[in-house]
């Protein structure tokens, strides 16, 4: 049997960002509300998700790259067969809600989703019901538009990398600046919603990592660095996280590449993601993620006719909506997304075991 290439605890991590965006997202039915509730850990957790993606991905390019030519052909066969199914599945499914409640909304707003361009609806605070949580899968399909393009070139990949994080970095800038002193919101929002710096620092430190530069894994894995890491998460989960507006992201980013290499490097990291439920949820963490608002608002409408206390019905609600979309993420996953995943394989040049 063809070995595969396995890194120990990202599906874990994996888990462990799709349930906190299910989490995160449970107080907006309003049966959870309060002021103490962790607002900002949704959008932490896809920054958790931007990083880990653009580690991995990036990993197995250079893997790729340094036994032959990096095809960029069954790159993009393989991110098809991955994404698509249960993305236009979804989508499919909201579409006829939307349809049956506000048609109107549909005509103007609709290619955005078609196309992968989810992240502008947000940007414009004007997204469709049921997809709000598309834009994450937008800006990801965007960025490796150009992502395997630019480790694929010969020369220096490091050099390459950085050059883009630093421009990406001074665009931002310029959003903050034109913000704070002109009031526009568009461009920061955009670069808000539009966060193609926390991959290329997962892609970063996949480099650092793949080329053994001993400085990097010197930092990068130790019980030190792992705990600073964890309590960095702990803040998020409890509300206490804020260092700075336009750092934030960056710092958990720099977190979540912290625990991907220890997790994945260290001999005996201080919490072991890698065992059988983790790796399960890991594994359909897409699903969890890609249908979850419908089940929270499908299960919130449900439990408001119940006409039962309140303290029951938060605990069912929060409770149910983890069970459901777990449950209906795993049957999506052995009946559905199965059979494009064994497709994908065909595709794959080194095959990953997550």
């Amino acid at each position: 049997m063809e070995e595969r290439l396995h890194l120990k605890g990202l599906n874990g991590l994996r888990a462990i960002a799709a349930i906190s965006v299910v989490i995160a997202h449970i107080h907006l039915n309003g049966f959870m509300y309060n002021d103490r509730w962790p607002r900002w850990l949704g959008t932490y957790s896809v920054t958790i998700f931007f990083t880990l993606s653009g580690f991995l991905i990036t990993y197995l390019l250079l893997t790729e790259k340094e036994k032959t030519t990096i095809s960029i052909r069954k790159f993009y066969m393989r991110r098809i067969l991955r994404i698509w199914p249960l993305y236009f599945a979804y989508l499919l499914i909201a579409i006829i809600l939307i349809y049956i409640q506000t048609p109107e909304k549909l005509p103007g707003l609709l290619p955005c989703y078609l196309f992968f361009a989810a992240n502008v609806p947000n940007i414009l605070s004007t997204s469709l019901p049921y997809l709000g949580h598309y834009w994450s899968l937008g800006v990801e399909e965007q960025f490796y538009l150009f992502w395997p393009w630019l480790i694929k070139r010969p020369g220096n990949t490091f050099k390459v990398m950085m050059t883009f994080l630093c421009i990406f970095f001074t665009g931002r800038l310029i959003a903050r600046f034109l913000y704070i002193t002109y009031g526009y919101f568009i461009p920061i929002n955009a670069f808000n919603h539009t966060r193609f710096d926390c991959m290329a620092v997962g892609g970063i430190g996949a480099y650092l990592c793949f080329t053994g530069n001993k400085f990097f894994r010197k930092v990068a894995v130790n019980k030190f660095t792992e705990v600073l890491c964890w309590l960095c998460f702990c803040l998020v989960f409890t509300n206490k996280y804020n260092i700075s507006p336009f750092f934030n992201h960056d710092i958990i980013s720099l977190m979540t590449l912290g625990l991907i290499m220890n997790l994945s490097f260290a001999n005996r990291p201080v919490i072991n993601l890698e065992n059988r439920f983790f790796d399960l949820l890991g594994r359909i963490s897409y699903g969890i993620y890609v249908i979850h608002p419908l089940v929270l608002i499908g299960l919130g409408k449900m439990l408001s006719q119940l006409h039962i206390s309140r303290a029951w019905e938060s605990f069912d609600f929060f409770f149910g909506a983890l069970l459901i979309t777990t449950g209906i993420a795993w049957l999506s996953h052995e009946f559905f997304e199965k059979r494009f995943l064994r497709l994908k394989d065909r595709f794959s040049v080194i095959k990953s075991s997550g």
